[in-house]
């Protein structure tokens, strides 16, 4: 898959979508303000949901199945493709840039791989 060109709130959502298979309301409750993602990076509920319909289109997730809402209509859940992890994976140990993206882009990425368990030690490098 070639290098993908996402805003950062589409990389959060597909990386977050790479972690295991979600509907949007799971992940809008983790990018609130206050949440795990949302004190370093809020992203509102309708840019979680626009972000899953441009990340379908793009063909990076995919809709697996749905559950039944408390109290709204049945919630669709998605994956990430296999490419798409992959492609999420490469994204995360990448370097920021630009000094202008290190307090939103490098914060985030940097979460994204403790809630991976996974080092930062190589992106820290790079």
């Amino acid at each position: 898959m070639e290098q993908l060109d996402l805003p950062l709130a589409e990389w959060i959502v597909l990386a977050l979508m790479a972690e295991r298979p979600s509907h949007g309301f799971a992940i809008a409750a983790l990018t609130a303000e206050g949440a795990e993602i949302g004190e370093f990076w809020y992203i509102s509920r309708p840019m979680v949901y626009r972000s899953i319909t441009r990340l379908v289109e793009r063909g990076l997730i995919t809709a697996v199945g749905s559950e039944e809402g408390n109290r709204g209509p049945q919630r669709m859940i998605y994956a990430a493709t296999r490419s798409a992890k992959s492609t999420v994976t490469r994204w995360l140990s990448e370097p920021v840039t630009e000094l202008f993206d290190v307090r939103a882009e490098l914060t985030c990425k940097l979460l994204l791989l403790q809630r991976r368990a996974t080092s930062p030690a190589r992106l820290v490098e790079r």
